[in-house]
Parts: C-alpha cells; sequence; structure tokens
C-alpha cells in the first residue's frame, strides 16, 4: 500500500511504501522520514506531543522511531497545519504577540 508523505524539514511530498521503515529517508533533504513530526498523530499541545495514547514516549520527535503507531502526514493535516498557522498570525496581528 502506498501513502503520500510530507517532510517536515522542506515540505517535499513524495509516495511511500508502507510499512515505512526507520531507515527511510526524504528523497529531497535526507532527513528521516518516520519521525513523530511527519506523522498524523503528532500534536504539540498533546500529552507527548501525541495523540496516541498507547505510543510510547520519543524524546528526539525529528529522529527515526520505531513507533508501530506511526502514520504518514499527507497533504490534508499538513493544510491543515497550514491553515492554523496562518490563524495564529491573524491572531497575533490582532492582538499582538502577548
Amino acid at each position: 500500500m502506498q501513502k503520500s508523505i510530507i517532510c517536515h524539514s522542506c515540505h517535499y511530498q513524495w509516495t511511500v511504501e508502507l510499512p515505512i521503515s526507520r531507515r527511510d529517508e526524504c528523497p529531497q533533504c535526507h532527513q528521516d522520514a518516520k519521525v513523530c513530526l511527519n506523522c498524523i498523530f503528532y500534536d504539540q499541545t498533546a500529552y507527548h506531543h501525541c495523540r496516541e495514547a498507547e505510543a510510547d514516549w520519543v524524546k528526539e520527535k525529528d529522529l527515526g522511531t520505531f513507533c508501530s503507531y506511526f502514520q504518514p502526514r499527507g497533504e490534508s493535516s499538513a493544510s491543515a497545519d497550514h491553515a492554523q498557522e496562518e490563524a495564529l498570525a491573524k491572531l497575533k496581528a490582532l492582538f499582538g504577540d502577548k
């Protein structure tokens, strides 16, 4: 099964064959692909920055992980993150950065 993934580092989008290996890399910037920052469960506001309650804590969110709950973050979740960033920027412009 193939799935689209967007690199957290360079925002390059490519297709990977599932299951993704811990050793897989972004074809453009060569950063690890199977990292928390590329996972649909990654959420800075969640406990341990992960919405998957059963997942183990991972200290280095930008390094390869053995997590069995990893699911690549594709187009829809990346565009949702971008929309959230734009909304926060507008609020900061309106109310200030405090």
